[in-house]
């Protein structure tokens, strides 16, 4: 599966605005987008420390939840909230490296800002 960087931001947008969820935040949260996907960014967005979450396992599947922010998720997602901002950085991030991906988004999240001043 290819990760989603606009649904990683969504998923920890949604976990900030709910702060710490008991039994974390239901994977069909996003009309636009399936169980499995939901499960499948939360699961990796919970090996990059972006968030915590719990699992569970129902029938050969698990389900991964986001219960709360890291450290590191509250601040990307401090500057990865204003849409604006979000459309410069993916926008900046493929003008300077030709592809989009997490770690060059909090660059250009951390750089324009700074550029704009």
């Amino acid at each position: 599966m290819v990760l989603d960087d606009d649904l990683m931001r969504d998923i920890l947008i949604k976990v900030e605005k709910c702060g710490p969820i008991d039994g974390g935040l239901s994977p069909d949260f996003h009309p636009d987008y399936s169980e499995e996907q939901v499960c499948y960014h939360a699961e990796k967005m919970k090996e990059a420390g972006l968030i915590r979450a719990v699992e569970y396992n129902l029938r050969n599947l698990t389900i991964v939840r986001p219960t709360d922010l890291t450290w590191s998720g509250h601040q990307f997602v401090r500057l990865a909230k204003s849409d604006s901002l979000w459309t410069k950085a993916k926008r900046y991030a493929l003008e300077k490296t030709g592809a989009i991906n997490f770690e060059i988004l909090k660059i250009a999240l951390k750089k324009l800002p700074e550029e704009l001043l």
